[in-house]
């Protein structure tokens, strides 16, 4: 099995990016606004962050990146005030957070860009905020990069809301994998991330959802490899994670929703995976009535989608291509 440093016994050192759909914790209360990344018509890749109602709409843009960069991974805040997200510039990603109208855009850490990323030029993505609006979880990556395994260290880091006082929380051995995708538990005592194994690792490229404590102890798995689970994310009473399951046979996003105990217990299929059909990014309402994820839509692009908690009558809220969805409660 893969190798930990715990941030409770651990030097500091390691972390994580690449590609991730992390979410923070749905906090509990009325259905709020829906935010979420769409790409943008330009020549190079560019994405933005938008906003929708649950109903489909009011959608409205909220960031405005410059051509060739891309906002993506969003998380509310508690009061649903403000929004961390990942922007990436080339082979680069920094966090970011702003005011749910898009305007106050502040960078959490150094603006720095190296080949080779380093413990103060760093990469980050995917973030998360904590329940209480504290703390940031976030991936977290350094160190020379192997073609057969990726980068040296990977793993998850807690920052403050302005960006101070970065810690690691758990992190990989060299070239074993990614540890990413943080989401807290809606009392803020335990995150869900995914760990993704290199050749390395045993098993290797195994994947599977696992749980630790906010102080980075008590690491353990939570999903059996066969299940390659990933993008976990907790239901507002914290009864139940919901996550995705892909398939080892199809290279494209497909995959199927299921649920889970925080306890390992109770596996539930929600929709079965499929090929070809894109699920992604899975969040329940703050009320629990519902599901968002990011889905095939007409013609196959992918659309933010809302469900019952089982899965079935599930229907698209955006028209155009959508992906990331982070659910707030109504402030």
């Amino acid at each position: 099995m893969i190798k930990y440093i715990s941030a409770a016994v651990a030097v500091a050192a390691a972390s994580v990016l690449t590609a991730a759909f992390s979410a923070g914790a749905t906090a509990p209360g009325a259905n709020g606004q829906i935010v979420f990344r769409r790409y943008l018509p330009t020549k190079q890749p560019t994405s933005a962050l938008f906003v929708v109602n649950p109903d489909g709409t009011g959608e409205r843009q909220l960031t405005r990146p410059t051509t060739g960069v891309t906002d993506n991974h969003p998380s509310w805040s508690p009061h649903a005030s403000k929004i961390a997200f990942e922007r990436c510039r080339k082979d680069h990603c920094e966090v970011w957070t702003g005011g749910a109208d898009g305007a106050g855009l502040r960078r959490l850490g150094a603006t720095c860009h190296r080949a080779s990323p380093t413990p103060t030029c760093d990469e980050r993505g995917a973030p998360a905020w904590s329940p209480g609006g504290r703390a940031i979880v976030m991936n977290r990556a350094y160190g020379p990069i192997e073609e057969a395994f990726g980068i040296k260290y990977s793993g998850l880091a807690l920052t403050g809301p302005r960006g101070g006082h970065l810690r690691n929380l758990v992190m990989s051995k060299p070239y074993t994998g990614d540890l990413r995708d943080g989401a807290w538990s809606p009392d803020g005592r335990r995150l869900v991330l995914t760990v993704s194994h290199s050749a390395k690792a045993k098993p290797a490229n195994g994947e599977a959802l696992f749980l630790v404590k906010a102080d980075g102890t008590g690491l353990h798995r939570l999903t059996p490899w066969k299940l390659r689970a990933d993008q976990g994310s907790w239901s507002p009473d914290g009864q139940r994670i919901i996550f995705r399951s892909t398939r080892p046979d199809d290279e494209t996003f497909g995959g199927g929703l299921y649920t889970i105990r925080p306890d390992g217990t109770g596996p539930t299929q929600l929709i079965a995976p499929q090929r070809r059909k894109m699920i992604l990014r899975p969040a329940c309402s703050p009320d629990g009535s519902s599901i968002t994820f990011a889905g095939s839509g007409a013609g196959g692009e992918p659309e933010i989608m809302v469900a019952n908690p089982n899965g079935t009558n599930a229907r698209s809220i955006t028209h155009g291509g959508a992906l990331s969805p982070d659910w707030a409660a109504r402030p």
